[in-house]
């Protein structure tokens, strides 16, 4: 008989043994006999462990009697489990990622958090239960800030170029940005697709975190066959992402049921001889009319041996693309809350961490910026000479862009004495000015609205 059967009331035998009032004195010895091995028993698997933590700096195997125990990891390392039938449906123990990433290992192909290894990252610190045929994790201790989102816009919340955007099915134009960082692509052959904000009801309860905005997707027609559309974003640096474990989480529904797939490319950019792209199938979706939690835990190959191009322009792509051949083409798509966070959190709630609307703003100013009217780079010169340049006050970006290879489009807002057609610009990462050629000679000014995008591009 296990301590952990001992109850508080109806003790009228140990194992069989009875204690009842008139016991025999054999009856008495044989009980505590009993009594005193249940205890040696639990001593030994652990149930009174003290907890006091024990240092590991390299890889070791937890055995049943580590019941309890706690273990500072000062290495990355990986903990073999015990078989679940062994260990039994309560067993735990605490471990802290102190030294760089932990990877938990159950016993052959037994699971934990639903896959055959689990990684607990460096600085986060977990509890490690035994469900008696498989292990969990709970993550209590785990820090938010160690949960960084690596996904910008993911509450869909930065929509610089507008509300509404449509991408046509034909050449130069397969390709546009809806809310910040978000590129949605369709193809020569296929048909356009429209991307519009949506706003959530006040109090809703389906996703978490009280997003604002989710994002939905909606091919306009059915013409284009099975030529599918994607929705992707662009992680920058495709060796920061390599050789990790990450958990995907997203929020999908539909106006119908249809089917999407999930994957990854690893771009090493262009220029020079870089590595040809790397594709990884992550999963199939299929999406109903009501918000479902949608979650993948996957690692992005690592990087050795590979070749980067000399752009600069090396990514991480995570796309969601409309199935081919999928039913109900022309009904929307819609997305929220999605998040793309290192080591394995489907034992968290709520993997989303939320930036403030500012850092957000900044993370996304990286890659696109405008003027709009208000904001709109200026000339002003009491007397210009025709045929004379006159350059501009000097725009700065805020924040700086991701590199000097960003491109500036400038819209004729207003002139006098200048030509209606936008000048000659020079930029870098920094900012920008425009030089244009007086028409006249006479008062000048000159207004130029602006945009500057610097992003990593579609597949």
């Amino acid at each position: 008989m296990s301590i952990t059967s001992y109850t508080a009331t109806g003790n009228t035998t140990v194992s069989g043994i009875s204690i009842a009032t008139g016991m025999s004195p054999a009856s008495v010895d044989n009980a505590l006999r009993k009594i005193v091995d249940d205890i040696g028993e639990a001593l030994r698997n652990g149930y009174f462990a003290t907890a006091i933590p024990s240092t590991k700096t390299a890889n070791f195997a937890v055995t049943t009697a580590n019941r309890g125990a706690m273990f500072e990891c000062t290495d990355a390392l990986t903990i073999t489990l015990p078989a679940a039938a062994t260990a039994e449906q309560g067993f735990m123990f605490y471990a802290k990622a102190s030294g760089g990433d932990i990877t938990l290992d159950g016993d052959g192909t037994e699971l934990v958090n639903g896959a055959e290894t689990c990684t607990v990252q460096g600085g986060e610190s977990v509890i490690v239960a035994c469900t008696g045929a498989a292990w969990t994790t709970y993550g209590t201790g785990v820090s938010a800030a160690s949960r960084r989102n690596v996904l910008d816009n993911g509450n869909f919340d930065i929509w610089q170029r507008g509300a509404t955007v449509t991408v046509t099915a034909a050449l130069p134009a397969i390709r546009g940005v809806g809310s910040d960082r978000w590129v949605a692509r369709t193809a020569t052959g296929g048909d356009n697709v429209q991307i519009t904000r949506q706003t959530f009801t006040l109090g809703q309860t389906d996703v978490p975190g009280s997003p604002k905005y989710y994002q939905r997707v909606q091919r306009m027609a059915s013409t284009g066959g099975g030529v599918p559309w994607f929705l992707c974003q662009a992680i920058e640096d495709v060796t920061a992402t390599a050789g990790k474990q990450y958990t995907l989480t997203l929020y999908v529904k539909g106006g119908a049921a249809t089917d999407l797939t999930v994957d990854i490319d690893q771009n090493f950019g262009s220029g020079g001889s870089p590595s040809g792209t790397v594709t990884q199938s992550l999963a199939d979706i299929t999406v109903t009319t009501s918000w479902q939690k949608v979650q993948y835990v996957f690692t992005p190959a690592s990087v050795s041996g590979k070749t980067l191009g000399t752009n600069g322009k090396d990514h991480l792509f995570i796309r969601i693309a409309q199935k081919s051949g999928t039913t109900n083409l022309t009904q929307p798509v819609d997305f929220a809350h999605v998040s793309l966070v290192q080591g394995d959190l489907r034992g968290i709630a709520d993997p989303f961490v939320p930036k403030s609307k500012a850092e957000e703003l900044a993370a996304c100013g990286r890659y696109y910026q405008a003027s709009g009217s208000t904001g709109a780079l200026s000339l002003f010169n009491g007397g210009v000479t025709n045929g004379a340049a006159y350059r501009s006050a000097p725009v700065r970006f805020s924040p700086t862009m991701r590199s000097s290879s960003v491109v500036v489009t400038l819209t004729n807002a207003a002139n006098i004495s200048f030509s209606s057609t936008v000048g000659t610009v020079s930029a870098n990462e920094v900012g920008f000015y425009e030089v244009r050629t007086a028409t006249a000679t006479a008062g000048g000014l000159y207004l130029s609205e602006w945009t500057a995008t610097d992003d990593l591009g579609a597949p």
